[in-house]
């Protein structure tokens, strides 16, 4: 269930760019059983962790969009 997941808002100074645009918001996955090594030189995901994320992705999109 994509619902299961704890979430959390982040917006530090080296995120996106998103902040520097309007209506517009950058979307990042890290689940509650992974450390976060996005941006480092061994980063990586866990093929299950990108479906989920991708699901999670195509329906905010969706409900973005209605």
């Amino acid at each position: 269930d994509l619902h299961s997941f704890p979430t959390r808002r982040s917006s530090d100074l080296w995120s996106s760019y998103a902040r520097a645009l309007d209506n517009f918001v950058a979307f990042g996955a890290v689940f509650p059983h992974e450390e976060e090594i996005a941006h480092r030189a061994d980063e990586y995901i866990d093929l299950q962790s990108l479906k989920t994320a991708a699901k999670i992705y195509c329906r905010a999109i969706i409900e973005l969009c209605m």
